[in-house]
């Protein structure tokens, strides 16, 4: 084989567009890093607490509302939407940099809104990267959405800690210069990463589930590299030299998913290569169907391509015949019949499998009556194909409306109960754990912290978060199969854990910053890595990169109304009873008027009381949270229930059947190389 063909081979593997996919996500999460450089909008812009918050809110609004990402997904190929989501990026960290640097001409100032506009593009960018990835990888690994959702997510959680490394190798102690990089890197990244991200048939190998566990340990390694990283910066004051080694060593370990498909491909190469090595001394292959067939002889070369002729209407797929003597079995003359179903009847036995299944796991499932969920993993076929054939669809099925599990449109979903607790749940979950993250860096200096310790706490919030969304993803995956936990209910959990984390940070006790930041991280981390999972289940594959795009919008919502409205409101207060030396009674009414943008300094507050009230309050919106987590259990418990008797059953068919097969593996390996050469 050619080496063109090759590497056209390697890129349209799926191990190499999920490792592409972890790249460009783990450029993704460079919003994460607005405590690092929050503070520059209050010296160079005079902008108080509250306004900072505001132009956090844009940024949430930016980074989250993915509706047009979403949109643009459904009909446009992905390199378009990596190539958009890469200008915005360009533009909005651009002008930032420009901004808080001076380079404007004349100086320019721009207002509020201007600034609130272009960090709201530069991190909408990211919604495209999202969507090309995420969407592209759910779709491409049906039978591990909770991994693969809880390793993509999590890389975007890692890229606060990876970016920090990244600034220190090339522009520290800049402050400003890490917009700079935050606007080229990404963009550069994602257009480089264009020609492996594309949508793939949905397969199933009997080595999926070790080589996602070999991707999940090098993510774990990496996120443990970079957090001993940033306690080394913390004790230790590290040369340039050294952050340039660190960097290197962080990119070595970012590659390493790669190998699974490298490896694949030398594999198929040389099998390929000892194949046609055996037809030339000698040995003949049939292929066809039916009477169709195709004889090698002597030295000479085999046809590629894949089938082996056209064949007859009636014919449900193709044969590849292989003798024992080609099987290595001499003295044998067993025949091994492949035979390969073409993609649209398995789409209608899909559906006629899909039909009998349900009906048959009703009374032992769901009591009479109940809403049919259907079976998670059967309908991989159906979500990988762009349009319905619709050849056995009953029209008077087809207008129903559609039950949980199956696949939803938004307007369909938008009128269900589960779309609103989730949306609603994440809200208030979410919500608090974006506003921890965005007053990250003015808690600790109310608190006393340096800047060098504020900027350990954002990395190693990145780090934990990280862990979050790889844990939830595994952890839930093994309750669901092993003890039929429904999704949910892990969402629940990680949502009281969050308000404990919140608690801990009002107490304000001496160390506490650091657990709490783990805490909070951690449990933050989970809710996305549990959402997208969660909402593939209910509402299906079909339309789910706009119903993903859509509940993004909770982050934007709750950092508002904590963000803005609370914790941004009570800093500012209490900076201007700090100031004046009075002690009112707790405000009531609306919020002072805005400081200026320009003038006399910014108030500070210093002290536990800058963020007390706002950490109970989101303690408390978390406990809410928690509750409507599990009304959403109750509503989905048959359609987990559902999944896991349909895993549990196609165990014991295998089980079953790899008795049945003992003493065959020899001759089916021989199968398996020429169906492979054949495709090739």
């Amino acid at each position: 084989m050619s080496q063109r063909r090759w590497w056209a081979a390697l890129f349209s593997n799926r191990w190499f567009c999920l490792a592409a996919a972890s790249w460009v996500e783990a450029c993704s999460g460079v919003s994460y890093m607005f405590g690092l450089y929050s503070q520059s909008f209050k010296e160079t812009l005079g902008y108080n607490q509250q306004i900072v918050d505001m132009v956090g809110m844009a940024k949430d609004i930016g980074g989250n509302v993915g509706i047009v990402s979403g949109f643009v997904g459904d009909i446009a190929p992905t390199w378009v939407v990596l190539a958009i989501g890469a200008v915005l990026n360009l533009v909005g960290y651009g002008f930032l940099w420009l901004v808080l640097t001076g380079r404007l001409v004349g100086a320019w100032q721009p207002p509020v809104w201007v600034v609130m506009a272009f960090i709201c593009v530069g991190t909408n960018g990211a919604t495209f990267f999202n969507t090309a990835g995420l969407v592209t990888c759910v779709k491409n690994f049906p039978h591990s959405r909770g991994p693969v959702v809880g390793l993509l997510k999590g890389f975007i959680g890692l890229s606060g800690a990876l970016f920090t490394q990244f600034y220190l190798a090339l522009y520290a102690p800049d402050r400003d210069a890490f917009l700079l990089m935050a606007a080229w890197l990404p963009s550069l990244v994602a257009l480089l990463a264009t020609p492996a991200i594309h949508q793939l048939p949905p397969t199933s190998e009997p080595t999926e589930r070790g080589n996602l566990m070999a991707v999940l340990a090098a993510s774990v390694c990496l996120a443990l590299y970079l957090l001993a990283a940033s306690l080394l910066d913390h004790s230790v004051r590290v040369s340039w030299h050294v952050s340039v080694l660190i960097s290197l060593g962080a990119l070595l370990i970012l590659a390493w998913p790669a190998r699974i498909a490298v490896t694949q491909e030398v594999d198929a190469e040389q099998q390929c290569l000892a194949h046609a090595a055996r037809l030339a001394a000698g040995e003949a292959v049939e292929e066809g169907a039916g009477s169709q067939g195709m004889a090698h002889e002597g030295g000479g070369a085999g046809r590629e391509g894949r089938g082996s002729g056209p064949a007859h209407a009636g014919d449900s797929g193709s044969e590849v015949r292989l003798s024992g003597k080609a099987a290595g079995q001499e003295g044998t003359d067993r025949r091994v019949v492949v035979r390969q179903r073409p993609m649209a009847d398995r789409h209608t036995q899909d559906k006629g499998e899909r039909q009998a299944l349900m009906a048959s796991s009703g009374s032992g499932v769901r009591a009479a009556g109940a809403s049919h969920a259907v079976p998670l993993k059967a309908r991989e076929s159906e979500a990988w194909s762009e349009q319905d054939d619709g050849s056995d669809e009953d029209p008077a099925a087809s207008a129903t409306f559609p039950q949980v599990g199956d696949d939803h449109t938004l307007w369909q979903a938008v009128q269900t109960a589960p779309f609103w607790l989730i949306y609603a749940a994440m809200t208030l979950a979410s919500g608090s754990g974006l506003t921890a993250i965005n007053n990250l860096g003015q808690v600790g200096r109310s608190l006393g912290y340096e800047q060098r310790a504020v900027g350990i706490f954002v990395s190693l919030m990145s780090v934990w978060n990280f862990l979050g969304r790889v844990g939830a993803g595994y952890i839930s995956e093994h309750f669901l199969h092993e003890r039929a936990v429904p999704r949910p209910a892990f969402m629940a959990a990680t949502q009281l854990a969050m308000a404990a984390g919140h608690l801990l940070f009002a107490s304000a006790l001496p160390g506490s910053l650091y657990i709490a930041s783990a805490i909070v991280g951690l449990a933050y981390g989970s809710q996305w890595g549990l959402m997208p999972a969660v909402a593939s289940e209910v509402f299906g594959l079909k339309h789910f990169g706009t119903l993903y795009n859509w509940l993004t919008i909770t982050n934007p919502t709750g950092s508002y109304l904590l963000s803005v409205c609370i914790a941004g409101y009570l800093y500012d207060y209490e900076a201007e009873q700090e100031a004046s030396s009075s002690d009112p009674p707790f405000p009531i009414g609306p919020a002072p008027a805005p400081a200026p943008a320009s003038g006399s300094p910014a108030l500070m507050c210093h002290g536990a009381h800058c963020f007390r009230v706002t950490f109970l309050v989101m303690a408390a919106a978390c406990v809410v949270a928690s509750a409507l987590s599990l009304v959403l259990v109750s509503l989905t418990r048959s359609l987990y229930l559902t999944e896991y008797t349909r895993c549990h059953t196609m165990e014991d068919a295998a089980h079953t059947a790899g008795k049945e097969s003992l003493g065959r593996e020899p001759v089916e390996k021989i199968s398996e190389v020429t169906s492979l050469t054949s495709q090739r």
